[in-house]
C-alpha cells in the first residue's frame, strides 16, 4: 500500500490541485456520518462503503483519502462509470477498531482538477450495545455527572421527555451524555470503563422508557418492527438506521419496577418470553443478555417475589443470558438510585462484560450468587442447606446496622428474620438459631423440627417505620456481590446417611471399605479420604448407588494413618457423613502401651474373646478390628459398647493377630492368639 499511496499522494498535490472548477451535485448511497461509529467484526476491523454517482460527465475518476487520527492512511481510485443516474463510483476499505479517529475526503478528478464533493470527520470503529427497561436503566440527565468523550457515541436524539414525538429524520450521530444525545449514567458509566481499560469506543443506544410495563416493551408491530409508536419499535428503528442492528455485542434489560410496584405481575414470564423471541428475530448475532433482578419496593404486591425468583430463573430458560443483583446497591431511596448506585450498578456490569467480551483475568466471584439447591441435611429436619454456585465463599453475617440517612438513627435487623419457610407474606415466627457460610454454601441450624415444603429469601416488599426501603441484612459472596432472592424454592428431602463403615487393609497398597446403604432416594455415594489426621477429607471417589463397597488402591506404602467417611446423594440433596472409618499403619512391633484398665481374655483363645473397658469406653461407640501379622484385616465391627463386649473369632485361622479398639481419635492395641 505504501508505493501506491505515494504515488497517488504525490499525483493528487502536484499535478491535480485540489480546486472548485464547477459545481458538482453528488448522490451518496453509501458514505459514513459525522460521528459514526462502525461495529467491529472478530478481526477487529469494519468495513466501511462508499458509493454514488456523480452528476457530471466532466470527471473520469473518484479518489477517496482517509485520514487516521489526523495523518492521511489510506488513498483509493475508482474509474467512474457513465450510465442513466450519472457517473458512479464505489469504494470498500476498512478501517481498525480502537482509539482511531478517521476522517474521509471524496473527490472528483478530471484531467489536471479535482474538487472536494463530500467528506466526513470523527468516524469510529468499536462495540454496541443497547440498554431497554424502564426509569432505572435510563437515569437520564443526573446532577452530578457530566462526563463524556469524543470516543463513546450513541444515535438518535434521546431526550426523553413525556409525549415525545418521535420523527423519521431522526438519524444523528451524536457524542454520548451531550445535549440532545442523553444515555444516562449507567450507559455513560459502562463506556468510560470499556474505554479506559480496554481502549475500544463504544455506541450505546438507550431504549428505556420510565414507567413503561413489560408489556409496552414487548409489543412489536409484525408489520414495522421499527414503528415509532412502540417503545421496541423505536430502538429498533435507531439500531437499524446506525446500521448496528446486526452487531450488537449484548442487550441489556432492568424492568420490573411497573408490575412489583403495584401493578399486576401476571403473565410476566410469557411477555419476556415475547420480549425474547422478538430480540432474538430482530437482532441478529447477540453476543450475551444481562438481565437485571429489580430491589425489593416498598408497595406491597404479593406477586413480586415471583417476578424476582423468574428474573433469577431466566438463565435457567434462556440461552447466553445472565442476571444480576441490584438489591444492596447504594443510594437506594425505594424505587430509585442517586449516581452512586448507577454507578455501582455499571461497574459489576462491566466486571461481567469484561469478562465475556475483553478477556478479563478478573473473573473471581463477578456474578450474583444464585441458588442451586436446597434440602434438609438431617432426617430430623432440623438443619438446612442452601447451596450456591460452585467456586463461591458465601459469607454469612447475622447482625446488620441500618442508618437513616435523614435522620442519622442507628438500628439493627437480623438476617434470620429474611429467611422464611412456606412463605405466605406474613409475620412468621424465627425458626432459624444460627446459621454459618461453608464455601459455597449457607448451613441454616433451626430450633425446631419443620415440615415445610419451600424456603424464601428475602420478602416480596419492605416497608418499617425506620425506613421505607430495603438496605440489609443480605447474603454476599467474598467479592461482596448479593446474592439473587429467591422465593418458594423447594426444599428437597433429607437423605439418610451411609451406616456401619468399616475399612480393611488387603495389601500394603490397598485398602477396601464397605457400609450400609442409605435407601431408595440414593444416585451415589462419594467417598473422602483424610491422611494422618481426621479433619482434612477430600473426595477420592464416586460410586453409584448400587455399590456399597469400595477398594482405594492409592494407598501409600510408607506408614500412613487413614481415614475415611461416606456421603449418600442424588440430584436435590446430601445426606450427612457416616461414621469415620480409619486404619493404622501395621504395628508389628511393640503395641502402643497397654491401658491397664483393658482386660481381653482369654489369650489364647479357641471361640470367643471378651473385653472389659476402661471407664472412657463406657456406653461409647467403638469400633473393634482384627488384623493378622501381614496387616490384612481380618474382622471389624462397631460395638455400642456398656462396660464389655464379646467377639466371636473361632471362625478365624488360627494364628498371631492385633486386636485394636478405635474410639475417636484414640486406638488401643493388643495381642491375641487364636488356637
Amino acid at each position: 500500500m505504501g508505493k501506491t499511496f505515494t504515488g497517488l499522494f504525490i499525483y493528487l498535490i502536484l499535478w491535480l490541485p485540489v480546486r472548485v472548477v464547477a459545481q458538482v451535485n453528488v448522490r451518496l448511497q453509501q458514505w459514513p456520518a459525522p460521528k459514526q461509529l462502525y461495529a467491529r467484526d472478530a478481526q477487529n476491523r469494519a468495513e466501511v462503503r462508499v458509493s454514488g454517482q456523480l452528476q457530471s460527465t466532466a470527471y473520469s475518476t473518484a479518489s477517496l483519502l482517509i485520514y487516521q487520527n489526523g495523518q492521511r492512511w489510506k488513498a483509493l481510485r475508482s474509474a467512474l462509470t457513465t450510465g442513466d443516474q450519472g457517473a458512479s463510483f464505489r469504494f470498500n476499505s476498512t478501517i481498525d477498531a480502537g482509539l482511531k479517529e478517521y476522517s474521509f475526503k471524496l473527490y472528483a478528478v478530471g484531467g489536471k482538477d479535482s474538487v472536494l464533493v463530500a467528506s466526513a470527520d470523527s468516524i469510529l470503529c468499536g462495540d454496541v450495545y443497547l440498554l431497554a427497561g424502564q426509569s432505572n436503566i435510563t437515569a437520564f440527565y443526573p446532577k452530578d455527572y457530566s462526563y463524556s468523550s469524543k470516543y463513546i457515541r450513541s444515535f438518535g436524539y434521546v431526550d426523553f421527555v413525556e409525549d415525545t414525538v418521535w420523527s423519521v429524520a431522526d438519524t444523528a450521530w451524536h457524542l454520548s451524555n451531550a445535549h440532545g444525545s442523553q444515555v444516562g449514567v449507567v450507559s455513560t458509566e459502562l463506556q468510560r470503563l470499556i474505554l479506559e481499560r480496554y481502549g475500544m469506543p463504544t455506541c450505546i443506544i438507550n431504549g428505556g422508557a420510565g414507567g413503561s410495563s413489560i408489556w409496552s416493551n414487548r409489543i412489536r408491530n409484525a408489520a414495522n418492527p421499527a414503528d415509532l409508536a412502540t417503545i421496541y419499535g423505536r430502538m429498533l428503528y435507531r439500531a437499524q438506521k446506525a446500521g448496528v442492528a446486526d452487531r450488537v455485542k449484548a442487550i441489556i434489560w432492568r424492568q420490573g419496577e411497573n408490575e412489583a410496584g403495584g401493578s399486576s405481575t401476571y403473565q410476566y414470564d410469557q411477555a419476556f418470553n415475547t420480549l425474547y423471541e422478538n430480540w432474538q428475530t430482530d437482532y441478529k448475532n447477540v453476543g450475551k443478555y444481562y438481565v437485571a433482578q429489580i430491589n425489593l419496593l416498598n408497595e406491597s404486591n404479593n406477586g413480586a417475589g415471583w417476578l424476582r425468583d423468574f428474573q433469577r430463573r431466566i438463565p435457567e430458560l434462556y440461552p447466553q443470558t445472565e442476571t444480576i443483583a441490584t438489591v444492596g446497591l447504594p443510594t437506594y431511596t425505594g424505587i430509585h438510585y442517586e449516581s452512586p448506585g448507577h454507578k455501582q450498578f455499571a461497574a459489576e456490569l462491566f466486571r461481567l462484560i469484561a469478562r465475556d467480551f475483553y478477556q478479563s483475568t478478573d473473573t473471581t466471584e463477578i456474578s450474583s450468587p444464585t441458588i442451586q439447591r436446597a434440602f434438609y441435611r438431617t432426617p430430623e429436619q432440623t438443619e438446612v442447606v442452601l447451596e450456591f454456585n460452585h467456586a463461591v465463599n458465601m459469607q454469612w453475617k447475622q447482625d446488620t446496622t441500618i442508618t437513616n440517612p435523614a435522620t442519622g438513627y442507628q438500628y439493627k435487623l437480623d438476617l434470620r428474620d429474611f429467611i422464611y419457610f412456606d412463605y405466605a407474606d406474613a409475620p412468621q415466627e424465627r425458626l432459624i438459631s444460627s446459621g454459618r457460610a461453608e464455601g459455597n454454601r449457607i448451613i441454616l441450624t433451626l430450633n425446631k423440627a419443620v415440615q415445610a415444603q419451600d424456603i424464601t429469601y428475602l420478602p416480596n416488599s419492605y416497608l418499617s417505620n425506620q425506613l421505607n426501603y430495603y438496605n440489609g441484612p443480605l447474603l454476599k459472596n467474598g467479592r461482596g456481590m448479593r446474592a439473587l432472592t429467591f422465593a418458594k424454592y423447594g426444599l428437597a428431602s433429607a437423605i439418610a446417611p451411609p451406616a456401619s463403615l468399616m475399612v480393611k487393609s488387603v495389601s500394603a497398597t490397598e485398602n477396601t471399605l464397605s457400609w450400609s446403604p442409605s435407601g431408595n432416594n440414593v444416585t451415589a455415594y462419594v467417598i473422602e479420604r483424610s491422611d494422618n489426621t481426621a479433619s482434612s477429607f477430600r473426595p477420592i471417589a464416586q460410586v453409584t448407588a448400587q455399590t456399597t463397597t469400595y477398594s482405594d488402591q492409592s494407598v501409600s506404602s510408607n506408614p500412613v494413618h487413614y481415614y475415611y467417611r461416606v456421603m449418600a446423594l442424588n440430584q436435590t440433596a446430601e445426606s450427612v457423613y457416616s461414621n469415620v472409618a480409619e486404619i493404622a499403619p501395621l504395628i508389628l512391633a511393640t503395641p502402643q502401651s497397654p491401658d491397664p484398665s483393658l482386660t481381653i481374655y482369654p489369650i489364647p483363645t479357641r471361640s470367643w474373646l471378651h473385653g472389659d473397658l476402661p471407664l472412657a469406653y463406657w456406653n461409647k461407640e467403638v469400633q473393634v478390628a482384627l488384623v493378622d501379622l501381614t496387616g490384612r484385616m481380618v474382622f471389624g465391627q462397631t460395638v455400642q459398647a456398656t462396660r464389655s463386649f464379646d467377639l466371636q473369632v473361632g471362625t478365624l485361622p488360627a494364628g498371631t493377630y492385633l486386636l485394636r479398639l478405635y474410639w475417636n481419635d484414640k486406638m488401643v492395641v493388643r495381642k491375641i492368639v487364636i488356637q
